[in-house]
């Protein structure tokens, strides 16, 4: 899935919009509710690393990973976003942090 999605539009550039529809959107929640703690290519900084599989090796199942992005995470800087991001969008950034973040470097 993630060669695909790479090989969709991705690639390393993280201007580039991915071709997949989902992944696009993600990449724009990503962008404007996500990248000013977790940096735009995923290098962390404020929020944790989310690049080179570190959001993949620290939640593995994407549940947990939506979860935490709907709820925040209590006693860390991780707010709930559920009230503000609509489910999709959630799903959409969830789905392109994991794919498409956690295979850059």
């Amino acid at each position: 899935m993630i060669a695909a999605s790479i090989a969709a539009g991705c690639g390393s550039d993280s201007s580039a919009k991915p071709s997949d529809p989902v992944l696009a959107r993600g990449q724009d929640v990503h962008r404007a509710r996500c990248a000013s703690c977790h940096g735009i290519d995923g290098s962390g900084g404020l929020g944790k690393k989310l690049n080179g599989g570190q959001v993949t090796r620290d939640l593995p199942d994407p549940a947990d990973h939506v979860r935490i992005v709907t709820n925040g995470l209590k006693g860390t800087t991780m707010g709930a976003w559920g009230e503000t991001l609509t489910a999709e969008e959630i799903q959409a950034v969830v789905r392109y942090q994991r794919e498409v973040l956690a295979a850059k470097q």
